[in-house]
């Protein structure tokens, strides 16, 4: 989902800033009684989050069960017949030693049936207490522990989250809203220039031109770090030479001539 998709949802889930989550509507007062603003929406964008499996291959999840000390459990439960988990334990132990990605993502289809096998045996060798497991010289409330620690760790790994709208800007927010302000800039020989009278966040406004051909308003150009007060300019394109211009003012911050 790119930024115009996120902002222009009639309804979407977000994170207020005491973070509860609410469902908001530009069209409507938030939850504050106030209308959302640009910077609001700015900050709604920088943590729309998006998940999705991270997939654990065979190296890593040998390294995990020997962190764990329970590649021998799974060896040892496969020939366990009296066991309800010994056939999922003969495939595990069989995709571990070849090449194999493994998904514990519980949003998807197959991540949820691991998830659910992991938890199932935790729940059955709960119910067997502080029962021997001699052939391992432990216990089974200690094979639950493992097996507890070991499910809580690949449910983690399983899944990365993204922030794909992290590096969205104010000007990017309020172009997606159709929000913009813009001031004229002054022409001077083949540049554009624009007096900034306050010191704001740093951005980049974009220099637009009016072409006559296509009577629409089109980028020709960027004014680069705009920040500290003082003067910038970008260059007019020789082909754009007469029309009209305009620049993006997000901060309403340059100085308009008369």
């Amino acid at each position: 989902m790119n930024l115009t998709e996120f902002l222009t949802q009639a309804v979407y889930d977000a994170i207020d800033p005491q973070d509860n989550p609410v469902t908001l509507n530009f069209t409507l007062p938030d939850i504050d009684g106030n209308f959302v603003t640009d910077a609001e929406s700015l900050w709604y964008a920088h943590r729309y989050a998006v998940t999705e499996t991270n997939y654990i291959d065979s190296n890593l999840m040998n390294a995990l069960l020997a962190q764990h000390s329970l590649a021998a459990f799974f060896e040892w439960e496969k020939g366990n017949l009296t066991s309800p988990f010994a056939d999922a334990c003969i495939a595990f132990t069989n995709a571990v030693k070849q090449p194999s990605n493994f998904n514990f993502n519980s949003a998807t289809i197959n991540g949820a049936a691991n998830v659910n096998i992991l938890q199932a045996m935790i729940d059955y060798y709960g119910t067997l207490g502080s029962g021997a497991v001699t052939e391992l010289n432990t216990t089974y409330d200690v094979i639950t522990t493992r097996l507890t620690a070991f499910r809580n760790l690949v449910t983690v790994i399983g899944v990365k989250t993204s922030y794909p709208l992290a590096n969205s800007t104010l000007v990017q927010v309020m172009h997606a809203r159709n929000r913009m302000t813009y001031s004229t800039p002054t022409i001077s020989g083949r540049f554009a220039v624009i007096e900034q009278n306050a010191t704001t966040d740093s951005y980049d406004p974009i220099l637009w031109g009016y072409n006559p051909r296509t009577l629409q308003w089109q980028s020709i150009n960027v004014f680069r770090n705009v920040d500290a007060i003082g003067m910038y300019e970008a260059i007019i394109p020789s082909e754009c030479s007469g029309w009209s211009l305009r620049v993006d003012n997000p901060f309403n911050s340059h100085t308009e001539n008369a």
